[in-house]
């Protein structure tokens, strides 16, 4: 007998204006969430696994500022995606694992990070819990780390500290071009009609392949921006076959390092990298 159970696959907070996108409920999120197709996220409305601000969704709703969406799936407790994931943080409320290049972080297919959770980690089968599931993305290209909530509690106060920027992601990526190891970098410019900004530096040059090892720290978070405002600037992330120049490589770009604070424990920093094993790997430039 099969066990299915909820779970969140994307939350997305509405901008402040919402007239910029198409506001009913289904364009919106066919705007925002790149994994997702028109007539899968109506369908799923239709199904009862979309909310606003806690209510069940219509493909009638509007989207107002500020609205808080939240789009679910039901996973089967015995079919989940069986392959192995390096945990680098695990407890009863959260998990922080490293995601592979080339899995999505999550979509209605049966192979996203979102399915292959309930093999790697613990569930936390108190009244508090609920199925594993990340709260933030990444794309699917692009591999590293990735935040999971195991609580209703824990999902809702990382909701909130991604809100207020209390969350800080670091990623570092191999680009095309050489720049001053003393350049400081702050990259500013219009994504899907809203403001992004990337901050980063030079951490090392490879002259002979004319090649330079970013350390990137994206304040905000819009589809795509760290590869756009590399290949904006005229140093394409290497592997990056939508805006940069190589095709049928691997994204060199690795989501690297996370540190906040802990939604329960809330006297807890958490400062965690990559394993050892996964960056040297990344580390290694092979152009062919």
């Amino acid at each position: 007998m099969s066990v299915r159970k909820r779970t969140s696959i994307a939350r997305v907070l509405a901008e402040q204006r919402t007239d910029i996108l198409p506001n009913r409920v289904v364009e919106y999120l066919n705007a925002r969430l790149e994994d997702y197709s028109r007539s899968g996220l109506k369908k799923m409305v239709k199904n009862g696994l979309v909310e606003i601000n806690g209510k069940r969704a219509t493909t009638a709703d509007l989207v107002n500022a500020s609205d808080v969406i939240e789009v679910f799936r039901e996973l089967d407790l015995q079919n989940v995606w069986k392959i192995p994931l390096s945990v680098r943080y695990e407890d009863e409320y959260i998990a922080v694992v490293h995601k592979p290049a080339g899995v999505p972080t999550s979509g209605y297919g049966a192979h996203t990070l979102t399915t292959a959770l309930p093999h790697n980690i613990m569930l936390n089968t108190s009244e508090e819990g609920i199925l594993p599931h990340p709260v933030h993305r990444l794309d699917r290209d692009t591999e590293g780390l990735v935040l999971i909530a195991k609580t209703r509690t824990a999902s809702r106060v990382f909701g909130e500290q991604f809100k207020n920027g209390e969350i800080h992601k670091t990623y570092r990526a191999w680009v095309h071009g050489i720049l001053e190891p003393s350049t400081e970098l702050n990259w500013q410019s219009i994504i899907n009609n809203q403001r992004a900004i990337t901050r980063g530096s030079v951490l090392a040059v490879d002259t002979e392949r004319k090649l330079s090892l970013l350390e990137l720290h994206p304040i905000t978070g819009r589809t795509h921006q760290l590869r756009i405002h590399c290949a904006e600037n005229d140093f394409p992330i290497v592997g990056d076959n939508k805006y940069g120049v190589d095709k049928g490589m691997r994204l060199k770009l690795i989501a690297y390092h996370l540190k906040f604070y802990h939604p329960i424990i809330k006297a807890n920093t958490m400062d965690i990298r990559v394993s050892d094993k996964h960056y040297k790997r990344f580390d290694k430039i092979l152009l062919r």
